[in-house]
């Protein structure tokens, strides 16, 4: 059985977001581990570091809901001798205004903040090689309660009852169709 993981999921709800609403066009990758060549570029790279679980949250809920924020970053990755800085900002200008329009990226995530920006260069023989990194903080809610299909079949169920002082009283009840697998 395959199944995606949320993150998963969020990064390429984020990705097709993105698609043609920037100056990098079609060149929007779900990875960070892709070798770049001048022809990708501006590009922009889409991927998750870091997610923080609320422990709190999960443990005050019935069935139990995982509430967590994962980091996802836009990675935009561009070459350019002069003005560097002003493509970068851009870019990043469109990525913003693309990712405001619809924070909940079709409601795969409940919020998004932006919580930081990182600009990087690197300038190797006669083009210089620029990153802005922008870190959007995605809240997201997962049900942590296992599947109907995944709990074990029982055929009896004990209750005990203790009324006010009195004796307890236990009683064994038959489950209508218990025991079936």
């Amino acid at each position: 059985m395959s199944i995606k993981h949320h993150r998963q999921v969020i990064r390429e709800a984020v990705a097709a977001q993105l698609l043609n609403k920037t100056d990098a066009g079609d060149r929007v990758f779900v990875n960070r581990q892709r070798t770049l060549r001048k022809q990708d570029l501006p590009c922009l790279l889409v991927y998750t570091t870091t997610e923080n679980c609320d422990t709190a949250y999960a443990t005050s809920t019935a069935p139990r809901v995982d509430r967590r924020r994962l980091s996802c970053v836009v990675d935009i990755r561009a070459e350019r001798r002069k003005g560097l800085d002003d493509l970068l900002d851009t870019l990043a200008a469109q990525v913003e205004q693309a990712v405001f329009a619809d924070v909940s990226f079709s409601e795969t995530v409940a919020d998004s903040l932006l919580t930081s920006t990182r600009l990087l260069f690197s300038d190797e023989g006669e083009d210089c090689i620029g990153s802005c990194e922008l870190t959007w903080e995605l809240e997201y809610y997962t049900d942590a309660s296992p599947s109907p299909d995944d709990l074990p079949y029982w055929d009896k169920a004990g209750v005990s009852i203790n009324t006010s002082g009195g004796e307890d009283s236990h009683q064994e009840i038959n489950v209508p169709g218990g025991g079936q697998s």
